[in-house]
């Protein structure tokens, strides 16, 4: 798996965009999904090290993404969004843990640009150590 690559699972194109405009500039290369249908193909091919999945899309729900992530032993760390209530988020978080997932958090839409920059910092990889 290579280092800071994020994978955006969101249908709505605005939200995918808004993520990749403030990833890139930390550092990280930024693949979208707004369908789930190639979500498999994606993660195989992309190798991500942060997946961004929307707890609701048209034709997945972000818990079967979680299924899939565990089927395939992903190491990928995890955030869900949603503009579901909180309390559905968190419950979303605990399934993805107890399945053995790197949940690192949940952010709730519409995102705040600073709550998106400390989780996607947080989630970054460390490829400057020991040059300095």
């Amino acid at each position: 798996m290579l280092q800071n690559r994020l994978l955006v699972v969101d249908d709505e194109p605005a939200i995918c965009a808004l993520i990749k405009r403030v990833a890139e500039p930390l550092g990280f290369v930024v693949q979208s999904l707004t369908e789930s249908a190639r979500f498999l193909e994606t993660l195989t091919a992309f190798q991500p090290s942060l997946l961004i999945l929307d707890l609701k899309m048209p034709d997945w729900d972000g818990v079967q993404l979680l299924q899939q992530l565990k089927d395939g032993h992903s190491e990928a760390q995890v955030i869900v969004i949603s503009g579901m209530d909180q309390r559905v988020l968190n419950t979303a978080e605990k399934l993805g843990r107890s399945q053995g997932l790197k949940m690192i958090g949940v952010l709730h839409k519409p995102l705040k640009r600073t709550e998106l920059e400390l989780k996607l910092s947080g989630a970054l990889s460390d490829t400057t150590s020991g040059s300095g």
